[in-house]
């Protein structure tokens, strides 16, 4: 890839992460899209798991977050963001999988620790 390119997809992701803040997720989604097939960055599919939840599209919202979360399972941030999600899916099991990750890369969380719990609690 050419550096002209290179700098037009982190214009995109910027304008696009800017229409997100605005709350014009439609538009984001699109300029993130843009960026993500010039060049894929970091930040990229967390900024789309945003615009896709403001969008209402729950399923394509965590499928980002999944993406994001692959790239990124040392940042405790994302972590945490993903294991609340998958409660809100159901899908507690691999929300305990995934704090006992971030406590295993990170050491002892409060809130981790906290929700991991809550989550145990109601497996039981």
């Amino acid at each position: 890839m050419n550096g002209m390119s290179i700098q037009m997809a982190d214009e995109l992701f910027e304008y696009g992460r800017t229409l997100c803040q605005m709350e014009r997720y439609a538009e984001a989604k699109d300029q993130l899209l843009l960026a993500d097939e010039l060049e894929h960055m970091k930040d990229t599919y967390y900024w789309l798991y945003k615009a896709c939840s403001g969008l209402g599209q729950v399923d394509e919202a965590m499928k980002y977050l999944e993406l994001c979360y692959n790239e990124n399972d040392f940042d405790k941030r994302i972590s945490m963001l993903y294991a609340e999600e998958l409660v809100e899916c159901g899908k507690n099991q691999k929300a305990v999988k995934v704090l006992e990750k971030l406590m295993n890369i990170h050491g002892y969380d409060e809130f981790a620790d906290e929700l991991l719990y809550d989550i145990k609690e109601k497996m039981k």
